[in-house]
């Protein structure tokens, strides 16, 4: 029987489900090799978990590296630091993908309870985007939050064949983002925000910093200044 400390014995069977399901694939993870690999019986597994869906809905509740609630700053600064995060969690050895994204494509059945909490998470992120969209300001906070999700989405999913490049052009291009948004909204709309003035401060020092790009096009590192 595993020890367990610092966590319940349903998150330790949760924590492990995840780190196979996530390196192996949803389907070939069974509850036999989950219990083997946590160390527990199948009796004490399924005394907190009902079913194999169940275990696999608690795990990918888990969170993922890109943690939205524990980024600090201004609402542009806490975009332009997810995209740091989603590169530097493509750049981790035993990276394969979105868990939530993997967990969609693997389940075919559109009501499988899973899929259902992968959207909802998926939802989540979109929301976070909105809410620091509407606190910038932004005149189509929706279009806007749809696109930062777009490149969130598409760098984490590149990234699974294609190495760390579309992570560090997905962060290239939400910095490009916000920089027309703030060229193109007119700034009496906003007379002296602290929340503008903030905002265009934050991507002014980054366009007229060094590149944002830990690794460039040819493959050579620069340096990187921190948002």
């Amino acid at each position: 029987m595993a020890r367990v400390i610092g966590r319940s014995m349903a998150q330790h069977i949760a924590a492990i489900a995840a780190k196979l399901f996530y390196r192996d694939g949803i389907h070939a993870v069974g509850v036999d090799r989950i219990a083997s690999v946590a160390g527990v019986t199948k009796r004490t597994l399924y005394k907190h978990y009902r079913t194999r869906d169940d275990v696999l809905v608690a795990a990918l509740r888990l969170p993922t590296p890109v943690a939205l609630v524990e980024i600090d700053g201004t609402p542009a600064e806490r975009i332009l630091r997810v995209f740091e995060q989603v590169e530097d969690w493509v750049r981790e050895p035993d990276f394969r993908g979105c868990p939530h994204l993997n967990a969609a494509v693997e389940l075919a059945d559109p009501h499988h309870p899973a899929r259902a909490v992968a959207r909802e998470l998926k939802e989540s992120r979109l929301r976070w985007f909105l809410e620091r969209a509407r606190e910038l300001g932004v005149a189509e906070p929706d279009v806007f939050a749809e696109q930062l999700m777009v490149l969130f989405d598409g760098a984490v999913v590149s990234c699974t064949l294609r190495g760390p490049l579309p992570a560090v052009a997905a962060k290239r291009a939400a910095t490009q983002l916000l920089r027309d948004w703030l060229r193109a909204e007119p700034v009496r709309a906003y007379g002296k925000s602290p929340m503008l003035r903030s905002a265009a401060d934050t991507v002014a020092s980054l366009a007229s910093g060094p590149t944002l790009a830990r690794t460039s096009p040819s493959g050579a590192t620069n340096a990187t200044r921190e948002s």
